[in-house]
């Protein structure tokens, strides 16, 4: 009986060092420019790199911040505390904020007042989880992991090390499951029905680890929960990036194949 299996797997490519180089060079472009609008006062100017950058950031939590600061020394109180409610809804914190005389117009504001008790909030510590053990290779750069409840161990990928190993509420740690290929291991899921593991291994474009003949190719695999034995192993398309294009693809493998859909009778 086939079985139609949905998942996406993030494949996670390292930018070459030309697209690297171009990125590092844009950066300190902008915050050069940035810090000249500063001095002299150009407040338009200023505005407009500040919005570059959070763009080139990707609204990242300390560019939202600068543009709430930078709206409100232009006067724009309203995109002000849209950009400062972004910064506080990602969980960011900053002590230096409510005595910034750049936001010294919000100030009266309620809404203001309330984002920065907020934010007070965001930093408190916030746990639901106990310690369990500690990895004790230092070398495995571990990417993704599950919990098989059967058990009452964990699967964990390793990117250097290119395996899975199996971690145990006692501590013990051992090797679980190969990379075939020798490629880094990424994403893992346990299979809880069949007691099947299905992972993917990534020849990560230039990265040093793996052959440069390999770059850009990957694989999901399947492997037997009780043992780590492979069951199958499904090559994806070829993804070589070039020198400009984004550094991060994501591959949506929305249905496998009927003939990969049944892995449990395969020895």
């Amino acid at each position: 009986m086939a079985r139609r299996i949905f998942c996406c797997v993030l494949l996670l490519f390292v930018a070459s060092a030309h697209g690297a180089s171009d990125a590092i060079s844009r950066f300190a472009q902008l915050r050069g420019e940035a810090k000249e609008a500063r001095e002299k006062g150009d407040r338009t100017v200023l505005l407009h790199v500040v919005l570059d950058l959070a763009q080139f950031l990707h609204h990242s939590g300390p560019s939202e911040e600068q543009l709430a600061l930078t709206y409100s020394e232009t006067g724009d109180a309203k995109r002000a505390l849209k950009a400062l409610r972004d910064f506080v809804r990602m969980g960011q914190s900053d002590d230096g904020l409510m005595a910034a005389p750049q936001l010294r117009m919000l100030h009266p504001s309620p809404e203001f007042r309330q984002l920065m008790k907020q934010m007070q909030l965001n930093k408190s510590p916030v746990q639901h989880a106990v310690g369990l053990t500690e990895l004790n290779d230092p070398n495995l750069v571990p990417e993704d992991i599950d919990y098989d409840a059967e058990t009452g161990t964990f699967l964990v990928a390793s990117v250097l090390e290119k395996k899975i190993i199996r971690v145990g509420s006692d501590s013990t740690q051992k090797d679980f499951a190969t990379a075939p290929d020798g490629w880094p291991m990424l994403a893992i899921k346990i299979d809880v029905r069949h007691r099947l593991v299905w992972a993917t291994e990534v020849a990560l474009n230039t990265f040093a680890a793996v052959s440069s003949k390999d770059w850009g190719r990957s694989a999901v695999l399947c492997f037997r929960l009780k043992d780590g034995s492979l069951v199958r192993r499904i090559e994806g398309p070829l993804h070589r990036r070039k020198a400009n294009s984004p550094v991060v693809q994501v591959v949506q493998l929305e249905s496998l194949p009927e003939r990969l859909s049944d892995c449990r009778t395969v020895p």
